[in-house]
C-alpha cells in the first residue's frame, strides 16, 4: 500500500514538474540579459517557434513543416569563390543557414541554436567518387542524447567531428550533386524534388564508404571565423561531368544577391536595422572577399564554426514577449535504432529519394494539386499553418484597380470548398482551372524566357570556350604526334641497335665454330714419330800418374791489358802477373803432388782437356 502511494507521489511530482517545466520564463528584458537570439526573435516568430531548451537556451524550429524536414534538403549548393552556399526558398534560409548551428532533439526534431557570426554555410562534408555528403554542424556545447551517441560511446568533451552520427548525413550521388547549374532556382531543382537522393537507411554505410573533408579557411573580414569550403571545384568538374572552365567562369560571376533567400529580405532590413550590423559588409554589399585556408588546423579545429566568433556591439533589441521552457522527457532516453523511430527529421521525403537510377534532367516541374475539401472550424481565421493542415490554397490574384481607386498591393484569395458539403462548386473550380493554367503558362513562359536570356548571356562566353577548347586539342594532338615520333625514333634506335648486337653474336658464334673445326681437324691429322736423340756419352781416356795431358793450343783473343797489368805467357798457358806479385804455374806434379795439374781437377781422377773438348 505504502508502495503504490509513493509511486502515485512520484508521477504526481513528475507531472507537477513538466507542468511548471513548460511553463512560461520571464522575461528577458527585465532580467537585463541580451543574447544572440534577439536579433532573430522577430525576424523568425512568424515560421517557427521559439522554446528555452534546456542548456542551450532559446533554440527556434520551423512549424507548419512536414514530419521528414531536415536542414539543408530543401534547397541546393551553389559554388561561390567564398565556398559552397545553400540557396533555398524557405524565407528563414538567409538566418538559419548563415549563423548558429543545428542540433537533433528527440521532441522538437531538428532546432536552430543562434549565433552572431556569419558563415558561407554551417556544414561538413564527406566525399567519395560516388557519393557527396553533408551534416550541420552542432555548436560547441552540444552533448547527445543516448539515441544520437556513437557507436563507441559519448564522453564529456569529446570532439565535435566525433559526434557526426550516421542521422546527421544526407548523401547525394555525385553526378547529381549539382541541380540546374547556371539556371535560376526553380523547385525542380530542390533536394526535396529531385528524387536523387541515397535513402536516409544508408547513412550509415555511406558515413563509412566516404572520406571527411579536412579542408578549413576563414574570410578576410572574420579572421578568427573558421569554415568548411567543401568540394574542391576539379573534384566537382570530374565526378559531374561539367567543364572546369564552365565551373570557374560561373563562379566569377555568381553574386550572393543573386541567389535566393542567401541575404536578408529587404523588408527585414527597413523593419529590423540592426540586422545590417551582423552582415558582412562585403557580403551586404555584394563585394567580393577573399577566403584563406588555415595553417594551423588544430586550433581551427577547435574553433570550427563557433557562432560566437565575432561578437556584434551593445544596445541589441530587447525581447519582451515570454518564451515557454521545455525539459527532455525522461522514456526518451533510449539506445539504438529503435529510439529514432517517429522522430521528427529522421526520414528523408519519397520524391528526395531515387528509386532507380538518378535522372535529375527530367525531373519535372511541380504542379499544383487540387486542394482537399477542409472542415468547417478551418474557416475562421485560419493561420498559415491551419490552412496547409486543412488542405486549402492561398493563391494570389493581381487584379487590376477600379477607376479612381487605389488598391494597395496584391489581393489574397482563399479557394475553398462550400462548407455544408465539402465539394467545391463549379464557379470556384473554373475559376481554380484557369488560374492554374495562367499560372502553368506564365511559369512556362518565365522559364522561357529566362533560359533565352541566358543562352544570349552565355553564346559569345559557349563560342569563347570551344574556342579554347579546340586550342587545347589541337595543340593537345601536337604534343601527342610529337611523342609518337620521338616513341618511334626510340624504338628505331633500339631496333637497329638490336640487330647490330645480333650481328655480333653470330659473327663471334662463327669464329668460334671455325676454331672448334680446325681443332678438331688437327686432333684427327696423323702426327709422325717423335725420334730422341741422345747426346753421345764423351770418352774419358786415363792418364797415367805424373804425366800431364799434352794441351792443344788454342789461339785466343788479343786482350788488351788493364793498365797496371802485365801479360806473362806460360808454358801451358796464360797468366796474369800483377806488379810485385809473384809468378804462379799451372805446371804440377801430377795427382798425388802438392799441387794440381791444369789436366786434373782434384782426386788423381785422370780425366783431361781432351775429354772436355769432346
Amino acid at each position: 500500500m505504502l508502495q503504490k502511494q509513493a509511486s502515485k507521489l512520484f508521477v504526481g511530482l513528475g507531472i507537477l514538474t513538466l507542468v511548471l517545466g513548460f511553463g512560461l520564463t520571464p522575461a528577458l528584458s527585465q532580467t537585463g540579459e541580451v543574447q544572440d537570439f534577439a536579433l532573430f526573435y522577430e525576424a523568425l516568430a512568424p515560421y517557427g517557434k521559439w522554446i528555452d531548451y534546456g542548456k542551450y537556451g532559446p533554440v527556434w524550429f520551423p512549424t507548419g513543416v512536414s514530419e521528414d524536414w531536415r536542414p539543408y534538403l530543401n534547397g541546393r549548393w551553389v559554388p561561390t569563390e567564398a565556398g559552397w552556399v545553400f540557396e533555398t526558398e524557405e524565407p528563414w534560409g538567409w538566418a538559419t543557414y548563415h549563423y548558429g548551428n543545428w542540433f537533433p532533439t528527440i521532441e522538437y526534431g531538428w532546432v536552430w541554436s543562434p549565433g552572431s557570426t556569419w558563415y558561407p554555410s554551417t556544414a561538413v562534408w564527406r566525399t567519395s567518387d560516388e557519393y557527396i555528403g553533408w551534416a550541420p554542424l552542432p555548436p560547441p556545447d552540444y552533448e547527445p542524447v543516448p539515441a544520437f551517441y556513437p557507436e563507441t560511446g559519448y564522453y564529456p568533451g569529446a570532439p565535435l567531428y566525433d559526434l557526426l552520427t550516421p542521422p546527421f548525413w544526407t548523401f547525394s550521388p555525385a553526378s547529381s550533386f549539382l541541380l540546374g547549374f547556371g539556371q535560376p532556382y526553380l523547385p525542380a531543382y530542390s533536394y526535396w524534388n529531385c528524387g536523387c537522393l541515397a535513402p536516409f537507411l544508408w547513412s550509415p554505410f555511406l558515413a563509412f564508404r566516404t572520406y571527411f573533408l579536412p579542408d578549413i579557411f576563414f574570410s578576410s573580414f572574420a579572421p578568427n571565423a573558421f569554415f568548411a569550403f567543401g568540394p574542391s571545384f576539379p573534384f566537382i568538374s570530374r565526378v559531374a561531368g561539367i567543364n572546369i572552365i564552365v565551373i570557374n567562369q560561373f563562379v566569377k560571376d555568381v553574386h550572393f544577391r543573386n541567389l535566393k533567400n542567401v541575404l536578408p529580405p529587404n523588408q527585414v532590413l527597413a523593419s529590423q536595422p540592426f540586422i545590417r550590423r551582423i552582415v558582412p559588409a562585403p557580403v551586404l554589399q555584394g563585394q567580393r572577399f577573399a577566403v584563406t585556408p588555415v595553417q594551423d588546423r588544430k586550433l581551427a579545429e577547435a574553433n570550427l564554426l563557433r557562432p560566437d566568433a565575432v561578437r556584434v556591439a551593445v544596445n541589441l533589441p530587447r525581447v519582451s514577449r515570454e518564451i515557454p521552457r521545455a525539459i527532455a522527457l525522461p522514456h526518451r532516453n533510449r539506445l539504438g535504432p529503435e529510439a529514432l523511430k517517429g522522430v521528427r527529421g529522421m526520414s528523408l521525403p519519397e520524391r528526395a529519394v531515387a528509386r532507380t537510377a538518378p535522372r535529375v534532367a527530367e525531373a519535372p516541374l511541380p504542379r499544383l494539386s487540387a486542394p482537399s475539401p477542409s472542415p468547417p472550424a478551418a474557416r475562421q481565421a485560419p493561420t498559415l499553418e491551419r490552412r496547409e493542415e486543412a488542405g486549402a490554397r492561398v493563391i494570389e490574384i493581381i487584379r487590376p484597380a477600379p477607376a479612381g481607386v487605389a488598391v494597395p498591393g496584391r489581393q489574397t484569395e482563399i479557394l475553398r470548398g462550400t462548407p455544408s458539403s465539402g465539394i467545391p462548386s463549379p464557379t470556384l473550380r473554373q475559376r481554380r482551372q484557369e488560374q492554374t493554367g495562367i499560372m502553368e503558362q506564365g511559369q512556362q513562359r518565365l522559364i522561357q524566357r529566362r533560359a533565352q536570356e541566358r543562352q544570349q548571356v552565355l553564346q559569345p562566353q559557349l563560342r569563347q570556350q570551344e574556342a579554347l577548347r579546340q586550342q587545347e586539342v589541337f595543340r593537345q594532338q601536337e604534343v601527342l604526334r610529337e611523342q609518337q615520333r620521338l616513341l618511334q625514333q626510340r624504338q628505331q634506335r633500339r631496333f637497329e641497335s638490336l640487330q647490330r648486337q645480333q650481328e655480333q653474336i653470330q659473327l663471334q658464334r662463327q669464329l668460334e665454330q671455325r676454331q672448334l673445326r680446325r681443332q678438331q681437324q688437327f686432333r684427327l691429322q696423323p702426327q709422325p714419330p717423335v725420334q730422341q736423340t741422345v747426346p753421345a756419352r764423351p770418352q774419358l781416356r786415363t792418364v797415367p800418374q805424373g804425366r800431364s795431358p799434352a794441351i792443344r793450343q788454342t789461339p785466343l783473343p788479343q786482350v788488351q791489358p788493364r793498365q797496371g797489368l802485365q801479360s806473362v805467357p806460360g808454358r801451358s798457358g796464360r797468366s796474369l802477373q800483377s806488379p810485385g806479385a809473384p809468378i804462379r804455374s799451372f805446371s804440377g806434379r801430377g795427382a798425388g803432388g802438392q799441387g794440381r795439374s791444369p789436366g786434373s781437377f782434384g782426386g788423381g781422377s785422370g780425366m783431361g782437356f781432351d775429354g772436355l773438348r769432346r
